[in-house]
Protein backbone atom coordinates (compact mmCIF):
# COMPACT_ATOMS: atom_id res chain seq x y z
CA UNK A 1 0.00 0.00 0.00
CA UNK A 2 1.11 3.33 -0.56
CA UNK A 3 3.39 4.97 2.20
CA UNK A 4 1.20 8.00 2.13
CA UNK A 5 -1.82 6.39 2.35
CA UNK A 6 -0.76 4.54 4.96
CA UNK A 7 0.17 7.88 6.77
CA UNK A 8 -2.66 9.29 6.43
CA UNK A 9 -4.93 6.75 7.33
CA UNK A 10 -3.09 6.11 10.86
CA UNK A 11 -3.31 9.88 11.39
CA UNK A 12 0.52 10.22 11.11
CA UNK A 13 2.61 13.05 8.59
CA UNK A 14 5.13 11.03 7.28
CA UNK A 15 8.85 12.21 7.92
CA UNK A 16 10.19 11.25 4.41
CA UNK A 17 8.23 11.41 1.20
CA UNK A 18 7.76 8.07 -1.38
CA UNK A 19 10.24 9.05 -3.91
CA UNK A 20 7.81 7.06 -6.68
CA UNK A 21 4.19 6.83 -6.10
CA UNK A 22 2.47 3.47 -6.76
CA UNK A 23 0.00 2.38 -9.21
CA UNK A 24 -3.09 2.80 -8.03
CA UNK A 25 -4.84 -0.81 -7.33
CA UNK A 26 -7.87 -2.26 -5.48
CA UNK A 27 -6.29 -1.79 -2.09
CA UNK A 28 -5.53 1.93 -2.28
CA UNK A 29 -8.70 2.60 -3.88
CA UNK A 30 -9.98 1.21 -1.13
CA UNK A 31 -8.22 2.75 1.94
CA UNK A 32 -8.73 6.22 -0.31
CA UNK A 33 -12.43 6.00 -0.10
CA UNK A 34 -12.15 4.58 3.76
CA UNK A 35 -10.28 8.06 4.57
CA UNK A 36 -11.69 10.56 2.22
CA UNK A 37 -14.66 11.99 4.74
CA UNK A 38 -11.41 13.37 6.67
CA UNK A 39 -11.55 16.10 4.09
CA UNK A 40 -14.67 17.56 5.55
CA UNK A 41 -12.61 18.12 8.66
CA UNK A 42 -11.13 21.51 7.20
CA UNK A 43 -8.51 22.13 9.90
CA UNK A 44 -6.99 18.61 9.52
CA UNK A 45 -3.45 18.61 8.97
CA UNK A 46 -3.57 16.24 6.37
CA UNK A 47 -6.21 17.38 4.09
CA UNK A 48 -3.86 18.64 1.49
CA UNK A 49 -1.45 15.49 1.76
CA UNK A 50 -4.55 13.57 0.95
CA UNK A 51 -5.47 15.35 -2.14
CA UNK A 52 -1.80 15.41 -3.59
CA UNK A 53 -1.68 11.38 -3.18
CA UNK A 54 -4.90 10.94 -4.59
CA UNK A 55 -3.71 13.21 -7.44
CA UNK A 56 -0.97 11.50 -8.06
CA UNK A 57 -1.90 8.16 -8.06
CA UNK A 58 -4.88 8.92 -10.33
CA UNK A 59 -8.25 6.93 -8.84
CA UNK A 60 -10.48 6.02 -11.09
CA UNK A 61 -12.39 3.32 -9.13
CA UNK A 62 -15.78 5.50 -7.71
CA UNK A 63 -13.78 7.75 -5.30
CA UNK A 64 -16.58 7.99 -2.70
CA UNK A 65 -16.92 11.75 -1.60
CA UNK A 66 -20.38 12.31 -1.70
CA UNK A 67 -21.42 15.42 0.57
CA UNK A 68 -18.08 16.12 1.14
CA UNK A 69 -16.60 20.07 2.17
CA UNK A 70 -14.09 20.92 -0.83
CA UNK A 71 -13.90 23.89 -0.67
CA UNK A 72 -10.88 25.93 -1.98
CA UNK A 73 -8.90 23.48 -2.57
CA UNK A 74 -6.41 22.44 -5.77
CA UNK A 75 -7.60 19.38 -7.55
CA UNK A 76 -5.44 20.81 -10.45
CA UNK A 77 -5.21 17.75 -13.09
CA UNK A 78 -6.78 15.25 -10.46
CA UNK A 79 -8.04 12.09 -11.89
CA UNK A 80 -12.10 11.72 -10.32
CA UNK A 81 -13.53 9.37 -13.18
CA UNK A 82 -16.79 7.56 -11.58
CA UNK A 83 -16.10 9.56 -8.63
CA UNK A 84 -19.46 9.94 -6.33
CA UNK A 85 -19.39 13.78 -5.39
CA UNK A 86 -23.47 13.94 -5.10
CA UNK A 87 -24.02 16.95 -2.68
CA UNK A 88 -20.00 17.88 -2.48
CA UNK A 89 -19.50 21.56 -1.74
CA UNK A 90 -16.67 22.12 -4.53
CA UNK A 91 -16.80 26.22 -4.09
CA UNK A 92 -14.03 27.76 -5.11
CA UNK A 93 -12.20 24.49 -5.98
CA UNK A 94 -9.41 24.32 -9.03
CA UNK A 95 -10.23 21.63 -10.92
CA UNK A 96 -8.43 22.86 -13.75
CA UNK A 97 -8.34 19.80 -16.24
CA UNK A 98 -9.53 17.54 -13.89
CA UNK A 99 -11.26 13.95 -15.38
CA UNK A 100 -14.52 13.76 -13.97
CA UNK A 101 -15.87 11.67 -17.27
CA UNK A 102 -19.01 10.12 -15.25
CA UNK A 103 -18.97 11.24 -12.40
CA UNK A 104 -21.85 11.63 -10.00
CA UNK A 105 -22.25 15.68 -9.13
CA UNK A 106 -25.56 15.92 -8.52
CA UNK A 107 -26.84 18.54 -6.15
CA UNK A 108 -22.89 19.63 -5.92
CA UNK A 109 -22.21 23.15 -5.21
CA UNK A 110 -19.33 23.95 -7.70
CA UNK A 111 -19.73 28.02 -7.33
CA UNK A 112 -17.14 29.65 -8.31
CA UNK A 113 -14.98 26.72 -9.39
CA UNK A 114 -11.83 26.96 -12.23
CA UNK A 115 -13.48 23.91 -14.22
CA UNK A 116 -10.91 25.27 -17.16
CA UNK A 117 -10.25 22.39 -19.78
CA UNK A 118 -11.70 19.88 -17.11
CA UNK A 119 -13.25 16.52 -18.98
CA UNK A 120 -17.04 15.64 -17.69
CA UNK A 121 -18.28 13.21 -20.24
CA UNK A 122 -21.15 11.48 -19.57
CA UNK A 123 -21.34 13.22 -16.21
CA UNK A 124 -24.33 13.63 -13.93
CA UNK A 125 -24.45 17.28 -12.74
CA UNK A 126 -28.33 17.86 -12.10
CA UNK A 127 -29.48 20.46 -10.18
CA UNK A 128 -25.58 21.27 -9.33
CA UNK A 129 -24.61 24.95 -8.61
CA UNK A 130 -22.42 26.35 -11.39
CA UNK A 131 -23.03 30.12 -11.21
CA UNK A 132 -19.88 32.15 -11.87
CA UNK A 133 -17.83 29.22 -12.35
CA UNK A 134 -15.56 29.23 -15.37
CA UNK A 135 -16.01 26.49 -17.12
CA UNK A 136 -14.05 27.54 -20.64
CA UNK A 137 -13.27 24.53 -23.36
CA UNK A 138 -14.79 21.99 -20.82
CA UNK A 139 -16.03 18.72 -22.41
CA UNK A 140 -19.69 18.47 -21.18
CA UNK A 141 -20.78 15.75 -24.05
CA UNK A 142 -23.66 13.93 -23.10
CA UNK A 143 -23.69 15.41 -19.59
CA UNK A 144 -26.90 15.78 -17.71
CA UNK A 145 -27.22 19.19 -17.05
CA UNK A 146 -31.14 19.51 -16.27
CA UNK A 147 -32.29 21.66 -13.31
CA UNK A 148 -28.32 23.16 -13.51
CA UNK A 149 -27.28 26.72 -12.19
CA UNK A 150 -25.29 28.24 -14.78
CA UNK A 151 -26.10 31.99 -14.40
CA UNK A 152 -23.21 33.92 -15.12
CA UNK A 153 -20.99 30.85 -15.66
CA UNK A 154 -18.03 31.35 -18.34
CA UNK A 155 -18.65 28.49 -21.18
CA UNK A 156 -16.56 30.16 -23.81
CA UNK A 157 -15.58 27.33 -26.50
CA UNK A 158 -16.79 24.42 -24.20
CA UNK A 159 -18.00 21.06 -25.90
CA UNK A 160 -21.99 20.40 -24.66
CA UNK A 161 -22.29 18.00 -27.68
CA UNK A 162 -25.48 15.59 -27.07
CA UNK A 163 -25.53 17.78 -23.26
CA UNK A 164 -28.89 17.99 -22.00
CA UNK A 165 -29.01 21.16 -20.09
CA UNK A 166 -33.07 21.46 -19.61
CA UNK A 167 -34.47 23.90 -17.25
CA UNK A 168 -30.98 24.72 -16.47
CA UNK A 169 -30.27 28.73 -15.64
CA UNK A 170 -28.86 30.70 -18.60
CA UNK A 171 -29.10 33.82 -17.04
CA UNK A 172 -25.87 35.73 -18.78
CA UNK A 173 -24.29 32.73 -19.44
CA UNK A 174 -21.10 33.18 -21.76
CA UNK A 175 -22.02 30.29 -24.52
CA UNK A 176 -19.61 31.96 -27.18
CA UNK A 177 -18.04 29.55 -29.34
CA UNK A 178 -19.85 26.54 -27.33
CA UNK A 179 -20.41 23.27 -29.76
CA UNK A 180 -24.05 23.00 -28.92
CA UNK A 181 -24.74 20.31 -32.01
CA UNK A 182 -27.35 18.10 -30.65
CA UNK A 183 -27.66 19.43 -27.33
CA UNK A 184 -30.94 20.22 -25.37
CA UNK A 185 -32.23 23.01 -24.23
CA UNK A 186 -35.75 23.94 -22.87
CA UNK A 187 -37.85 25.72 -20.35
CA UNK A 188 -34.43 27.75 -19.60
CA UNK A 189 -34.66 31.06 -17.27
CA UNK A 190 -32.73 33.79 -18.86
CA UNK A 191 -33.13 32.22 -22.36
CA UNK A 192 -33.73 35.43 -24.61
CA UNK A 193 -35.31 35.03 -28.25
CA UNK A 194 -31.76 36.14 -29.71
CA UNK A 195 -30.11 33.63 -27.92
CA UNK A 196 -32.39 30.26 -28.58
CA UNK A 197 -32.16 30.97 -33.07
CA UNK A 198 -28.37 31.33 -32.09
CA UNK A 199 -28.29 28.33 -30.59
CA UNK A 200 -30.65 26.35 -33.27
CA UNK A 201 -28.45 27.91 -35.74
CA UNK A 202 -25.22 26.52 -34.23
CA UNK A 203 -27.34 22.62 -33.99
CA UNK A 204 -28.98 22.57 -30.64
CA UNK A 205 -32.26 20.77 -30.25
CA UNK A 206 -35.21 22.97 -27.85
CA UNK A 207 -37.40 20.83 -26.24
CA UNK A 208 -40.83 22.49 -25.39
Amino acid sequence: MNFALNAIANNSIPSVAPTQAASPDTTQTSTANAIAHKIHQRNHPLNQLLINTARQLGFKDSMALANTDLRGLDLTRAHLNNANLMGADLQGTGLYKAELNNAQLDGANLTQADLNGASLQNAQLSNTQLQNAHLLGVDFRNADLTGANLSHALLIQADLRGADLRNADLTETDLMDANVENAHFGNNAGMTATLMVDLHRRGALHTI
